[in-house]
């Protein structure tokens, strides 16, 4: 699922604007969680937007394993 990084114009910024709550100049808010109108309001007033999508992280068990298989052998 993706969601948004959204960075205020004053670093140091503690608070809510709208629904959005930020702590120390940066909020994150999930896509399902803010509409489009809210998106732009805040690009109007200088917060920087930037939507993050969120890709699997694999864990050491997975590569691990990726390391453990043996290589696929080759058709003849």
């Amino acid at each position: 699922m993706a969601h948004y990084k959204i960075t205020a114009p004053e670093r140091s910024y503690n608070g809510v604007v709208g629904n959005v709550a930020f702590n120390r100049g940066v909020a994150r808010v999930g896509d399902d969680e803010i509409t489009s109108r809210e998106l732009a309001y805040l690009t109007r007033r200088g917060y920087t937007v930037e939507r993050v999508e969120e890709t699997p992280a694999k864990t050491d068990d997975d590569a691990k394993q990726a390391a453990a298989k043996p290589a696929a052998k080759p058709r003849s």
